[in-house]
């Protein structure tokens, strides 16, 4: 039976900040910015640049910046767009128009606006939806409906709202769940079952729990336990196919280790938990998952203030950091 869970000890939705304490000091690789372009600012890991692999950008206060993935590193920050962009609510990532790019999104108190990218920089901002839309629990850019372009989930106290992307705008809010939904370490999004739909996760203490997109795309299912086992990072909980199978696993970062608990093969349940890395890696600015080396599996990032370190996966386990910036 599912469990409401609580307001208590509630991460934000939009990652997970962790803190280096200095146990990996490899050195990094030989990359730079350019244009006042550096690691300050919010951190995003997606394929802006639509080649494949999970690329690196930055908003700082004066400028959109990314750095390019070559697949064994990042390449020169190099300025996207010259001025900052945020929302006031919520800053996201995702494929929104479906051209294969990752673009930018910044949720405001009362309107939503967009930079798509081009593959080399981001337009200018254009107004998507100017309807107030944000979640109290959490405010997520995923495609729920299977469309490949990505929408705008709104997790409240109560209720699950979406509003979905038609490749130039957001649609109208639509009630996607009546059920109180959120975990109380994190709520996460990801295509859990591997159909090509984004799914809903809550991260409980003692729990985790997922409510699945339906066929049609339409709706999210009634929550199910995916997993009895206590299962969250010290540093950062985070959702992605690190496996390579299609479906989106559970990956625990922790001081000294880091543990996955992968999807099983029906897309129902995840695997008991095993140590994919006995290497204190996480990053002092963001950890994060992303397929940065253009394989299939989803790579560990670690972003600290000067440089950048990746983890990339064989499938079964984060090889060893390599800088990469």
């Amino acid at each position: 039976m599912f469990k409401r869970p609580s307001l208590k000890s509630l991460l934000p939705a939009l990652g997970v900040s962790a803190i280096l304490v200095g146990a990996f000091l490899a050195p990094a690789a030989a990359s730079s910015g350019t244009g006042g372009c550096d690691l300050t600012g919010s951190t995003f890991v997606a394929d802006f640049s639509g080649d494949g692999k999970a690329d690196m950008a930055q908003v700082t206060s004066a400028h959109t910046c990314v750095a390019v993935s070559t697949g064994t590193a990042f390449g020169n920050s190099t300025v996207w767009q010259s001025l900052a962009f945020y929302g006031t609510k919520a800053t996201l990532a995702g494929d929104v128009t479906g051209t294969g790019k990752a673009d930018l999104v910044a949720v405001n108190a009362g309107n939503t606006f967009v930079m798509t990218s081009t593959g080399a920089a981001f337009g200018a901002p254009s107004a998507w939806s100017s309807t107030p839309f944000y979640g109290t629990q959490g405010t997520f850019l995923a495609d729920v409906n299977g469309d490949k372009m990505a929408d705008l989930v709104a997790v409240n106290a109560g209720a699950t709202f979406v509003m979905l992307s038609n490749g130039t705008s957001f649609g109208p809010p639509q009630l996607w769940s009546s059920t109180p939904f959120y975990g109380t370490v994190a709520t996460l999004m990801g295509d859990m079952n591997g159909d090509g739909k984004a799914d809903l996760v809550a991260v409980n203490a003692g729990a985790t729990f997922v409510m699945t997109a339906n066929a049609g795309g339409t709706a999210f299912n009634p929550p199910t336990v995916w997993s009895s086992t206590a299962f969250y990072g010290s540093k950062a909980t985070l959702v992605g196919d690190a496996s390579g199978d299609g479906k989106a696993d559970l990956v625990a970062v922790n001081a000294g280790a880091t543990f996955v608990m992968t999807a099983n093969a029906g897309g129902t349940a995840f695997n008991a938990p095993t140590a994919w890395s006995n290497t204190a890696f996480y990053g002092s600015n963001g950890t994060f998952l992303g397929n940065v080396a253009g394989n299939p599996t989803r790579d560990l990032v670690a972003v600290n203030a000067s440089a950048v370190f990746v983890m990339v996966s064989s499938g079964t386990a984060f090889g060893a950091p390599q800088g990469w910036f």
